[in-house]
């Protein structure tokens, strides 16, 4: 199975985060399709591989530790985006510290996308903080990046929307999640 991340199409951001997550030398089983609940926090439990992906994985990140999906596992923490969507990838950690990213584009506008997650997470109990509109208009022009962090039980979750970059129209999406320890 081979995948390859195309900066071009998930934005800059995105490809730095599978990068940082493929360094991760120990990783735990993040998300799959069943879970066990302990001590009020779900713990994913690992299940069959999803079929291969019709793009390439570079040789560095072969291996045991992460797991590559075009879609997001049924029990992924916040619900999956699915209006206009053109590309999506999943990949979670199989050892170590449970981690997932799901990287998607669509044809929204960052900002439709964003209140959809903003919405989302709020309403399932996340605590979130967003930038004041002050502060986002010091990294850009209004309307190309929106973001936010939360946290929830022992879980932390990191959304980001940006503008795409390839036609100025549509949206990059990357969310990380973690269960913090």
């Amino acid at each position: 199975m081979k995948i390859e991340f195309d900066s071009r199409k998930f934005g800059r951001a995105s490809y730095a985060v599978a990068a940082i997550l493929l360094s991760f030398s120990v990783l735990h089983p993040a998300f799959a399709q069943t879970a066990k609940a302990t001590s009020g926090v779900v713990q994913p439990q690992a299940t069959k591989p999803a079929p291969p992906l019709d793009q390439t994985i570079p040789a560095w990140a072969n291996g045991p530790s992460i797991h590559f999906s075009k879609t997001a596992p049924a029990n992924f923490p916040v619900p999956d985006y699915t209006s206009r969507v053109t590309q999506r990838a999943f990949f979670n950690s199989t050892s170590g510290q449970p981690t997932a990213t799901l990287t998607i584009t669509t044809q929204d506008e960052p900002q439709t996308v964003f209140n959809f997650y903003l919405n989302a997470c709020r309403s399932s109990g996340w605590q979130t903080t967003v930038p004041s509109p002050e502060a986002l208009s010091k990294m850009g022009p209004a309307g190309n990046l929106y973001f936010l962090n939360g946290t929830k039980n022992k879980q932390s979750i990191s959304i980001v929307c940006t503008r795409s970059k390839s036609d100025m129209k549509g949206t990059n999406l990357n969310i990380s999640w973690a269960l913090n320890r």
